[in-house]
């Protein structure tokens, strides 16, 4: 027997969830696949012949009791070894596990055709791993055009495929390197069609995708009407890169006034997710600070500090709230700044000159590329600073 591990990882190194083996086919006893799977807190092996093995999971008769049926969710499958495997799709695969993905390719488009052609030899649910491993080739080969196409036929030829999600992720993945809008609408159109919650799901993140480019594109009137279609939806990860989303089209836009509107709606919801109390707190801290730089208040500045230090805790550099948390950082050590200038006390005044320099040298450190980054190095060499 030959076998032949495929998992499950991203692009030119994800190989199949699944492992294939050929089983030699003699006799019915022989024609029993193995699976391994997650029994309550077990790990198990059993045989059986699988009838199923498509998005709602496996189905298969246990070795022992051939007319009963046994059903498994993908999830809890964790490996399956068939005794059918083509060996052309485990050469296929050995081909684009070594990076040879030409190769692998051409063997794929081999094995398609001997599956499709063989219905008495094959069972039909092995057509979907030489499907999905066709399109994750062409991706490995920046061929999205021909990518999309083989995600197309895969969720033609096998609509229940166990690849569902995947393909619908490929797909949308490719529109996003090939930064084209109708490629995304076909796939939104695809997923619209398609009554599974996979493909509700997936038509979130097409809609993302979609927002993202038109606001990339310099158009952020199409953008912010596509994001604020999904700030009510029940995925909250979706919802808030809605409201970040809107965020950003505000910006864009130089609305101020729909930016404090958005912000306010946002901090009384009650909403916990840490990207948009960044956003929350940076903000509020901006109106603060504006207040406080020109009134020269302390207790502004005060304010204007503690809102930023909640942002500084909350945050991390990531592209969503990269620009709140950098500014949150740069205006936290302008306040401790000004702060020790204004109290002047002793004892204190030093703190807080510490506590600035820390929050610059921190900025400069993490963003030493940004314009912020550059503001602050630029106010540390300056001879005025720190007297």
């Amino acid at each position: 027997s030959v076998y032949y591990m495929l998992k499950k990882c991203l692009y030119a190194f994800s190989l199949l969830p699944i492992l294939l083996i050929a089983l030699p086919a003699q006799g019915q006893a022989k024609r029993m696949d193995k699976i391994t799977i997650k029994n309550a807190d077990k790990i198990e092996d059993v045989e059986g012949q699988i009838v199923k093995d498509d998005e709602t999971g496996v189905s298969y008769h246990p070795a022992s009791a051939l007319t009963k049926t046994e059903d498994k969710s993908l999830a809890d499958v964790i490996s399956i070894r068939f005794y059918d495997t083509p060996q052309g799709l485990q050469d296929a695969e050995n081909e684009r596990g070594s990076g040879n993905y030409e190769q692998a390719l051409t063997l794929f488009e081999v094995v398609i055709t001997e599956i499709k052609g063989s219905k008495t030899k094959y069972r039909p649910f092995l057509l979907q791993y030489a499907l999905y491993g066709k399109a994750a080739t062409n991706v490995a080969l920046e061929s999205y055009s021909e990518a999309i196409a083989s995600y197309r036929q895969l969720l033609s030829e096998v609509p229940a495929t166990r690849f569902k999600k995947d393909a619908y992720l490929g797909w949308l993945d490719c529109g996003r390197e090939m930064k084209d809008i109708q490629v995304l609408q076909d796939l939104l159109t695809e997923t619209e069609k398609d009554t599974s919650n996979i493909a509700k799901n997936s038509s979130f993140n097409v809609r993302l995708s979609m927002a993202d480019l038109e606001l990339s594109n310099g158009d952020p009137q199409a953008a912010l009407k596509t994001y604020k279609q999904l700030s009510s939806s029940r995925d909250k990860d979706v919802a808030n890169k809605s409201w970040l989303g809107q965020i950003a089209c505000l910006e864009q836009l130089k609305d101020k006034a729909s930016i404090d509107s958005l912000i306010n709606t946002i901090s009384v919801s009650g909403e916990t997710s840490p990207f948009l109390l960044v956003v929350v707190y940076t903000s509020q801290g901006d109106t603060q600070f504006k207040v406080a730089s020109e009134k020269k208040d302390v207790s502004k500045y005060h304010d204007a500090l503690i809102l930023y230090l909640k942002a500084i805790s909350l945050g991390f550099p990531t592209k969503e709230v990269d620009a709140y948390y950098q500014r949150a950082l740069y205006n936290a050590a302008v306040c401790y700044q000004t702060l020790a200038g204004l109290l002047n006390k002793p004892g204190l005044t030093d703190k807080y000159k510490k506590q600035a320099k820390a929050l610059f040298d921190l900025l400069i450190l993490e963003h030493k590329d940004s314009e912020l980054a550059k503001k602050a190095r630029e106010m540390m060499e300056s001879p005025s600073y720190g007297k």
